[in-house]
């Protein structure tokens, strides 16, 4: 599997739940592949299918920082 070069959108999908996991360390990996399930059923039936992950990753992303509560300020 190479990061860089998915061999499909599947393998793709897979490097995005690793990379969110790293930026997120206290998400759980279970909840981040069931975000991302969620959001890729969003794009079923697209046949333009190579921006997909990429729109998945910011689309988890996005909401996976709303769901953090912030610190409030001093």
């Amino acid at each position: 599997m190479s990061v860089t070069n998915p061999s499909d959108e599947w393998e793709a999908l897979l490097h995005i739940v690793a990379r969110i996991c790293a930026r997120f360390p206290g998400a759980d990996e279970d909840a981040v592949r069931e975000l991302v399930a969620e959001e890729l059923v969003e794009f079923d039936g697209v046949w333009m299918r190579d921006y997909i992950p990429t729109l998945i990753e910011g689309r988890v992303r996005r909401r996976l920082r709303a769901s953090v509560p912030r610190a409030a300020a001093s």
